[in-house]
């Protein structure tokens, strides 16, 4: 420890992490990704943690745009879907802007 503080950046600001959980938050509407960017732009946090897949929660049951190409329940994993890597990329860009680091969880140990 150095200073009193583990963590500091290249010119020795200290660096303290303040990260929040938001799984689901790629997949919720335009308004909601929005609202939170505003929300957590005005709040101590610096770090958001979400996941890289959908999960199915009471609360987040439409169908959500996937990583991968999808048919019916099935999944082609030799290819990617480019929107939905876009729309995430901006989303980290926006995370990014407000001083946000992005944390992604692309497997959920509670998930089947």
């Amino acid at each position: 420890m150095r200073d009193g503080y583990h963590f500091a950046y290249a010119d020795g600001t200290p660096y303290v992490e303040c990260g929040t959980t938001c799984y689901a938050w790629a997949f919720q509407s335009e308004d909601t990704q929005r609202q939170t960017i505003e929300t957590l732009a005005a709040s101590p946090f610096n770090k958001l943690r979400m996941c890289l897949f959908p999960k199915w929660y009471l609360h987040n049951r439409k169908e959500p745009q996937y990583p991968f190409p999808r048919n019916g329940e099935a999944s082609d994993y030799s290819t990617f879907n480019a929107a939905y890597f876009k729309h995430l990329d901006r989303l980290i860009l926006a995370l990014s802007g407000i001083g946000v680091q992005a944390d992604l969880i692309l497997f959920h140990p509670y998930d089947k």
